[in-house]
């Protein structure tokens, strides 16, 4: 395969409209890999991986935010219908994981976490893991099943305690827009204790449904870990491509 000149670690195209898909893959040179949602997600998802299929990595899961908003009936239905997609595609696995802000039982989220915990498993496939919150359940699940794991934590903003917890887990950090909010001083520290060689750049974007995707947004992130780590934002990329591509193989 050859390689784009960037590859997004986490990023949303399902949010977009076709045109807008169509205008984005056009005016760039990414590859995108995707955070999934819930049921119908995954499947927008695949209408975009038809269309460009050597620009999109997709991902299946149900996104901790999903249960608040659907049946335990239908979380359950979705769950099964998902796991037979994501074998039949052999994509990523997630997103998935904990976000305390959700208000549901931390039991329920535990169960699923452990479920697509045992899918990518069997299928040996990466994680997409959303962690706000609720660390140690999400890291107790990962020790006791044992893995080997591979993937991402999305969107990290934790501890460098934290940090390394997951690396030795087998993830990769992922680290977006989150760097460049004044008020993510844990974030700082831990970027300055891992090494490149365990870091990738997302974008995040589009954020929602309606919003844009902000094609500046990895130079961005980019130019903000080099700053914190004294490289240059090329290093930073470059290493983030090569980490990506070791789970796209």
């Amino acid at each position: 395969m050859l390689w784009p000149n960037k590859i997004d670690a986490h990023s949303h195209l399902s949010f977009l409209q076709s045109e807008q898909v169509d205008k984005l893959i056009d005016n760039s040179e990414t590859l995108f890999i995707q955070g999934g949602y819930d049921l119908e997600d995954f499947k927008a998802q695949l209408k975009i991986k038809n269309k460009y299929p050597d620009r999109i990595q997709i991902s299946g899961g149900l996104h901790p935010w999903t249960f608040k908003e659907k049946s335990v009936e239908q979380i359950e239905q979705e769950w099964i219908d998902l796991k037979s997609l994501i074998a039949q595609n052999m994509c990523f696995v997630g997103e998935t994981g904990f976000d305390k802000s959700v208000p549901v039982p931390k039991d329920v989220q535990y169960k699923y976490f452990c479920e697509h915990l045992e899918l990518a498993k069997k299928l040996d496939r990466p994680l997409v893991c959303h962690i706000y919150g609720h660390h140690d359940l999400a890291l107790k699940a990962l020790k006791d099943l044992s893995g080997p794991w591979r993937g991402i934590i999305h969107g990290f903003s934790g501890s460098p305690e934290l940090a390394k917890d997951y690396i030795i887990m087998g993830f990769l950090i992922s680290v977006g827009p989150g760097v460049l909010k004044p008020n993510y001083k844990n974030l700082v520290k831990s970027l300055q204790t891992i090494e490149v060689e365990k870091l990738v750049v997302e974008s995040d974007q589009p954020t929602e449904p309606g919003s844009p995707y902000l094609s500046g947004m990895l130079d961005q992130v980019s130019a903000k870990i080099a700053e914190i780590k004294g490289v240059s934002p090329e290093e930073v990329l470059q290493n983030s491509n090569k980490n990506l591509e070791g789970l796209l193989l």
